[in-house]
């Protein structure tokens, strides 16, 4: 088990190259490839997705800012855009349904991981879906349409049939809620 941090890692990318950029696959691609799958619906995709958000740190390793947020969180935004931009090329294609975490998701999260590495991410994704699971229902819609299935705030407003400004504001309150009750639970202060 590598001890080294994710910004020592990332570092030691321009030098060590695939080394230190193999330890990062093997510490976030399960959960990459959880979220991926879950917007995707394709493992063949969702693989793919991951495999060029590995390439690009590879390529941008030296503009990474640990100032802008953790190296985990760059990977899952970058998975998830990534994933967001081949959904929305199906053009041709039947929008899939938004669906929630389930036993499946999970089971993503902890294949090709350490028995720590698996406890730890499957620990993390119960507690990503306890907070979702505590937000209002329109609050939680919003979001998971967005975030799981994909689709712009417009396409929210249209599919609810609410107005833009509604949807906006729900996503942004569901957003603020899941950060402080995460804050709340890690014994945090809100100030």
């Amino acid at each position: 088990m590598d001890e080294r941090t994710d910004i020592e890692l990332v570092a030691l990318i321009a030098r060590e190259g695939d080394a230190a950029v193999r330890i990062l696959f093997d510490r976030y691609s399960p959960i990459m490839l959880a979220l991926s799958r879950k917007i995707l619906s394709r493992p063949d995709e969702a693989e793919e997705v991951v495999n060029d958000a590995f390439m690009e740190l590879f390529r941008k390793s030296g503009l990474y800012s640990a100032e802008r947020g953790h190296v985990k969180s760059y990977l899952l935004i970058l998975t998830r855009s990534r994933s967001l931009d081949r959904l929305r090329q199906r053009k041709s294609g039947p929008r899939r349904e938004v669906a929630r975490l389930d036993a499946q998701d999970e089971s993503l999260l902890t294949a090709n991981s350490r028995p720590t590495d698996r406890a730890e991410q499957s620990e993390e994704a119960d507690r990503m879906r306890a907070v979702v699971d505590c937000l209002p229902p329109d609050e939680r819609l919003a979001i998971e349409s967005a975030y799981y299935g994909g689709l712009s705030h417009q396409e929210i407003a249209e599919k609810l049939g609410e107005p833009l400004g509604t949807v906006k504001g729900r996503i942004r309150r569901g957003l603020i809620r899941m950060r402080d009750h995460l804050r709340i639970r890690d014994g945090k202060s809100l100030v």
